[in-house]
């Protein structure tokens, strides 16, 4: 069973111009560091969400980010008990481009995540750093083959590791044999029980976000691995 604790989000903006339309694709990114306040190396869980599209994750809740007029900030808007946005909203703390951000999940080490908010023009993707990463992609339902608009996207350098309600202990990393991506969950109480899980698929339905999935392990080097990415703001 995947468990994966993190989501996603979108925005679409059309530009019209002499008997032409185009559409251009924008993405509310977290790039994580290492150190407190953004400091240190990029590290940790990184993710990037479609502006102004709905992201389901089950029957929980849905999710929209939202951008500004000038793509200065973007507002996550949460739905409680739909999956297509269409009941309930509830409006976050809106976003600052270029702001570093603590996430509320707990760093083992630091005791908080540190994150820097962007809108950019591709999806972000894992670090040039020479260490694997675990790389998730997630596509449309209909997209039976996940070649076309990516929803959002999410990648944990190696040994990433945080505390779920101070109860248990997820850590992300790359098999070193099998380079498949795994997913180790631990109590932290009692008798410390581990499991594991393998979360390799190619295209696949995920059940949790109601959408078409991917998660591959990359190693960092080559140019297939990374996604160069255009900062807007």
């Amino acid at each position: 069973m995947k468990i994966i604790t993190t989501i996603i989000l979108s925005t679409l903006l059309i530009l019209v111009g002499n008997c032409t339309t185009t559409t251009t694709q924008y993405y509310a990114s977290f790039t994580p560091f290492s150190g407190v306040n953004c400091t240190g190396s990029i590290s940790g869980q990184g993710s990037s969400y479609l502006l102004n599209t709905c992201l389901p994750y089950g029957d929980k809740y849905s999710i929209k980010y939202v951008p500004n007029n000038d793509n200065t900030a973007f507002t996550p808007i949460y739905y409680l008990y739909n999956a297509d946005c269409s009941r309930f909203p509830t409006k976050d703390t809106t976003l600052n481009i270029g702001q570093c951000y603590s996430n509320e999940i707990n760093d083992p080490d630091n005791g908080l995540f540190y994150s820097s908010a962007s809108i950019q023009s591709e999806p972000l993707a894992p670090p040039s750093s020479g260490q694997p990463s675990l790389y998730s992609r997630f596509f449309d339902k209909s997209d039976q083959s996940c070649s076309e608009t990516m929803l959002w996207s999410q990648f944990y350098t190696n040994n990433t590791a945080y505390d779920v309600n101070f109860t248990q202990r997820e850590t992300f990393y790359c098999d070193p044999i099998t380079n498949n991506p795994m997913q180790q969950i631990c109590n932290l109480g009692g008798n410390k029980e581990c499991t594991t899980n393998d979360l390799s698929s190619k295209c696949q339905y995920d059940n949790t976000y109601l959408a078409n999935s991917i998660y591959t392990c990359v190693d960092g080097t080559t140019s297939d691995d990374i996604i160069k990415v255009r900062h807007i703001k």
